[in-house]
């Protein structure tokens, strides 16, 4: 099999410039435009960052004593009130719930020292500084010569994505998750299953995220990347039972309840969801009240075990050839969002490790027009379809992911050409002979 020069993908490095480029031209002059506005037409400081407004509050609890009142609706809502009016945030009644397990408060309690929106400030630098770092390591997983033309393309698309500016402007975490996924490929690409673990250990702070890159691992590298998860697992356990009597419990206990009450007892933003449940509740009933209709949990579960089998079929035969590693994993990433019931919109920024990984074997193969036009399609998905989904009722990301992630698996599940030459000497010793 011949596969394309490296001078066959020049065109599309030069499509990939001017794009980002423009895309970034034309979200700069927003950003400069919005210091001309008249100041109540402008977006101000007091308009960003309320979603740190629940860390900060879960960190004020831990570090007060109250951590026992984490996953009691009524007492977070009544905090995250009286914060941010103090603040002079304009919330409304607006306020989001604390999902995450019960050690992780103790990461925003130093925050919570601190005025509001000084904690805030300092949140967002820390951020950028993941963020930076994160760039650094998918960087370096470009394969040599990395030059500047093609390492430059990835802060550039960061930048001009839709995912980017929804971390930005919410005061998300999804940056230092970002920062972990990043690390723990890296760490995976070297057959490091300990670090790689360890590391997607910590991601767990959001189960959702790390859940499927961990089952993948742990088929990959085995019993190394079990004792990794394991650790850092323990580690938590231990700090949770130690510092946070009680709480794992009601942890364990509210949480599916709270999932209830937010996402079937209003109305709830299921368009700004990239999984398959949103996908198909949001098809079958926008997005009315009320719990989930059998038709709609029967097309997810039944999509769900789809995604499900193809992934495991890519990982299993991907496994049996090394080169196959950067499309297995990214692979799993993007079969993340479709997999796990909770996944937003924001978090579609670690689809940038799948992107570089999929541009690193691109590179090293030779071009691939399907999986670069699968990588475009969901770019353009993603960012206009949470606007779409205001209209209609249908995200049109999900289909996306679904079929950039059946490229992938395919890719991933292909014999490579070391395999093909193999199982062709036999044939032409034959020929020959």
């Amino acid at each position: 099999m011949k596969f394309p020069s490296r001078q066959s993908q020049m065109p599309i490095r030069r499509r990939l410039w001017r794009a980002g480029s423009l895309l970034a031209l034309f979200i700069s002059t927003f950003l400069v435009g919005n210091f001309f506005l008249p100041q109540d037409e402008k977006v101000t400081a007091k308009m960003l960052g309320h979603d740190f407004l629940v860390f900060y509050t879960a960190g004020t609890m831990a570090r007060t004593g109250h951590f026992n009142e984490l996953y009691d609706l009524t007492t977070i809502n009544a905090r995250e009130s009286a914060i941010g009016q103090a603040a002079g945030l304009n919330i409304g009644k607006s306020y989001g719930p604390w999902w995450n397990p019960p050690p992780i408060a103790w990461f925003f309690a130093p925050f919570s020292l601190l005025p509001f929106l000084t904690a805030l400030k300092i949140w967002m630098a820390l951020s950028g500084a993941a963020l930076l770092a994160s760039i650094i390591l998918l960087v370096r997983m470009l394969p040599p010569p990395a030059t500047w033309r093609n390492w430059a393309l990835v802060p550039l698309l960061m930048f001009a994505a839709a995912p980017f500016w929804g971390v930005v402007t919410h005061g998300q975490n999804t940056f230092l998750s970002l920062l972990l996924l990043s690390g723990a490929v890296t760490f995976w690409r070297k057959r490091n299953g300990l670090a790689a673990g360890a590391m997607l250990g910590l991601l767990m702070y959001k189960p959702q995220i790390a859940m499927v890159a961990g089952l993948v691992l742990v088929a990959d590298l085995g019993l190394p990347a079990i004792i990794g998860l394991g650790a850092v697992g323990l580690l938590l356990l231990v700090i949770t039972i130690t510092t946070m009597p009680g709480v794992l419990g009601d942890y364990l206990d509210k949480l599916p309840k709270i999932l209830a009450v937010t996402q079937e007892g209003h109305q709830y933003f299921w368009g700004r969801h990239l999984t398959l449940k949103a996908f198909w509740r949001l098809l079958f009933q926008g997005t009315a009240t009320g719990k989930m209709l059998w038709t709609a949990t029967l097309a997810w579960w039944l999509s769900e075990s789809i995604v499900a089998i193809i992934l495991a079929r890519a990982v299993w035969l991907a496994r049996k050839d090394r080169s196959r590693t950067d499309l297995m994993i990214a692979c799993a990433i993007v079969a993340t969002p479709l997999l796990v019931p909770f996944y937003f919109d924001y978090d579609a920024a670690l689809l940038s490790v799948a992107a570089v990984l999929s541009a690193s074997y691109c590179l090293r193969e030779g071009a691939d027009a399907r999986l670069m036009w699968g990588w475009i399609v969901v770019f353009v998905m993603v960012m206009f379809s949470t606007p779409m989904t205001g209209y209609v009722n249908f995200n049109p990301s999900v289909p996306a992911l679904a079929g950039l992630m059946g490229i992938l698996a395919a890719k991933a599940a292909a014999p490579s050409r070391c395999t093909e030459e193999r199982d062709s000497e036999p044939a032409v010793r034959a020929i020959a002979a």
